[in-house]
């Protein structure tokens, strides 16, 4: 990680914060401004305007400030905002980024070549925030920007007017945690342990900056010792700035400064100007020169938006509202969904299993057990299958699990992952394959890093979505991993099995999935209820694809995403007035169902021996005789000439037997006769 990296990190976190959960409803697991709301007014407006008035002051970088500006002065003078509106307003902003960068630097007077890297980031506000450099993901980057607004200087005091710029920061950061973090146990840890004290702390320091950074960096290690990760900096890092025992602040101090600060290597320009001026608000007054004309107060401002809005709700006809957001444009075939699909399992292991928690115990525990299971039945490909199920042999037995056993559990089970892959690999005969094996089932590093990387999707929900589809595709009979499958089948019926599927995943949702909201609506949708429905079903396969797909479209609507499949991906399947569900089925298998290729397995073949030149038998010339046969009768023939001394002494043996036994026959017929004679005389 290096300050480009960071930089472009921090950035991508404030973008999540920003679009990611915007008028979600209560459905999907993401962080936002308009998480869980339909309109921002009050507290959650002021929040929101305080936390852009801060990044828009603090951001590294004169030119990203100026940009930040454009946008929070678009947002300063309203008193009431919805979705639309400020959908609209982001992505336009978003969209001017790169020529408002490029204009600045070109104003500057600078060769961009000659500027640092980070400086000339014309891209940097470009996305929705679902990409990472150096981060894993969006905390880490939300951590980084947080870092980054108390290291860097102050603005002049005409921008930051009657502020103490340390007190507003402190601030901000802890509204925007309580009002657009979607993680309700760390939200409550956040402020139970930095409350409004700690900003009086931060106020009565004769050295306000650094007790910001200070304070900042203790928030941060305090929740690393929570979540059992390392203490920071570590003694690599910064040798001499101590350890958790004993650190050296002024040694830390000059770590974070050195780490978080952002220095500009532009000149000043020759004139500030206000970026106030093109905004959306000074487009409303009357034509007239700009330069003699003085802003108007917030309140006219704020009726110039109000006005037109409440007449226009009053008037106008109810029109379809505007999805949430865009549907991913990314290339999306078997690969790339097995690849989503995937790292969406990795990041719910990595990110998901201990959030908020110490132990696994009792329901939490074999909540896990029993989806390390289904995912070691029912995923694609049978040597994936084999190395998940690794992993769920090694938990299986397990009572009581803490995090550092479960995280060197996990990360010992990704680095042999490959290699594991590679070996089953090695045992099958690819040229005597059916058919051509297909790409995905050839991926061997599907279970490598963090679950941040999505080829196709956009985030993780997407790929976990997948996920759920493609576990509701797996039919009974092709989810055997082998003869020995460690106890994963156990003595359930493949009906059992299936109901199996359900009930998991919605045990996986209850323990493990982060957003309380979007979690509650999930299983109030899904009741055990559902369950029995289920399984009572004369075709339960059908009935559990069916369950998944209908509570997919149930979350879309929920969102104002469109339903699915669209007419252009399946025009036979009807719409949401009407769907046919046969040819609905039939799509959802093709979409989701991997049919696996059989492999045989490698057969190795026998080296023959070098041939040897044929030669005479033994016993003189005739016919040819192998090498092997000549060295087994060799003895034999050499027998018929000299016989052998222990067949001999049995021969003489018998003889003398033979010779005692009819010399004897011999004198008892003769004794026999002379007995005879005497009688006749």
């Amino acid at each position: 990680m290096n300050e480009t990296t960071r930089l472009q990190d921090a950035a991508s976190a404030f973008l999540f914060g920003l679009h990611q959960g915007v008028f979600m409803g209560r459905e999907i697991l993401e962080d936002g401004v308009f998480m869980g709301r339909e309109i921002l007014e009050d507290v959650e407006l002021d929040a929101l305007k305080a936390w852009l008035r801060v990044v828009s002051e603090t951001f590294p970088g004169a030119v990203n400030r100026r940009v930040l500006m454009q946008l929070t002065a678009q947002v300063e003078p309203l008193a009431l905002l919805d979705f639309d509106m400020w959908d609209a307003m982001v992505k336009r902003w978003q969209q001017q980024s790169p020529a408002t960068i490029a204009g600045e630097l070109k104003a500057a007077g600078r060769n961009p070549d000659d500027l640092p890297e980070w400086q000339r980031l014309d891209s940097l506000f470009l996305g929705r925030g679902a990409t990472y450099r150096g981060c894993a993901s969006y905390t880490c980057g939300q951590w980084t920007l947080f870092h980054m607004l108390t290291v860097n200087p102050q603005p002049p005091p005409e921008q930051r007017g009657d502020r103490e710029l340390p007190v507003a920061v402190i601030a901000a950061i802890r509204r925007f945690v309580k009002h657009f973090f979607g993680c309700q146990r760390c939200r409550d840890h956040f402020l139970e342990e930095h409350q409004l004290e700690a900003v009086a702390k931060v106020n009565a320091s004769s050295d306000r900056p650094t007790a910001l950074k200070r304070w900042l960096w203790e928030a941060h290690n305090a929740v690393n010792r929570r979540l059992k990760h390392p203490v920071w900096p570590k003694h690599e890092s910064c040798a001499s700035c101590g350890d958790d025992s004993q650190w050296h602040l002024n040694q830390v101090d000059a770590w974070l400064d050195t780490t978080y600060g952002y220095q500009d290597k532009l000149p000043p320009l020759l004139q500030q100007r206000r970026h106030v001026r093109d905004s959306e608000p000074m487009a409303l007054h009357a034509r007239g020169d700009r330069s003699e004309q003085a802003l108007p107060s917030t309140w006219t401002l704020s009726l110039w938006y109000i006005v037109p809005l409440v007449v226009a709700c009053a008037m106008s006809k109810p029109k379809s509202k505007k999805p949430v957001w865009e549907e991913t444009t990314s290339a999306m075939n078997q690969t790339t969904r097995l690849q989503d699909a995937a790292s969406a399992f990795i990041f719910g292991l990595r990110q998901g299993v201990f959030m908020g928690r110490d132990v696994l115990e009792d329901a939490e525990l074999d909540a896990l057990k029993a989806w390390l299971q289904l995912v070691a039945r029912a995923f694609p490909g049978s040597i994936n299958r084999k190395v998940i199920q690794r992993l769920y042999l090694q938990v299986a037995p397990i009572p009581l699990l803490d995090v550092d056993t479960w995280d060197a559990l996990v990360k010992e089970w990704q680095t042999t992952s490959v290699a594991q892959f590679e070996a089953a690999e090695a045992k099958l005969d690819f040229t005597r394959a059916v058919a051509p094996v297909p790409e995905w089932q050839r991926v061997k590093d599907l279970f490598v890093g963090n679950g941040a990387t999505y080829r196709a999707c956009a985030s993780y929900t997407c790929g976990q979505w997948n996920l759920f589809h493609m576990l509701a595709m797996t039919h009974p009979v092709s989810v055997s991993l082998s003869d020995d499958d460690g106890g994963l089948s156990g003595d359930a019926t493949s009906s059992q099995r299936e109901v199996a599927v359900i009930a998991t995943i919605r045990r996986f949702v209850k323990h493990f999935f982060g957003c309380i909201e979007c979690r509650d609506h999930f299983l109030q949708f899904n009741t055990l209820e559902t369950v029995r429905r289920i399984r009572d079903a004369e075709n339960k396969p059908v009935a559990i694809k069916r369950w998944v797909w209908k509570t997919h479209n149930g979350v879309n609507k929920g969102v104002r995403h469109p339903v699915w499949p669209k007419p252009e991906a399946c025009p036979t399947c009807g719409d949401e007035t009407k769907w046919d569900l046969d040819q609905v089925d039939r799509w959802l298998d093709d979409t989701y169902e991997y049919r696996e290729v059989a492999v045989p397995v490698f057969r190795p073949t026998t080296v023959p021996r070098p041939e040897e030149p044929r030669r005479p038998h033994a016993g003189g010339a005739g016919r040819y005789v192998p090498a092997r046969r000549i060295d087994r009768l060799v003895p034999k023939l050499q027998g018929s000439r000299t016989p052998h001394m222990e067949m001999t002494g049995l021969y003489l043996v018998v003889v003398t037997i033979l010779l005692v036994f009819l010399v004897f026959s011999g004198y008892k017929r003769h004794r026999f006769r002379l007995r005879a004679a005497k009688s006749d005389l």
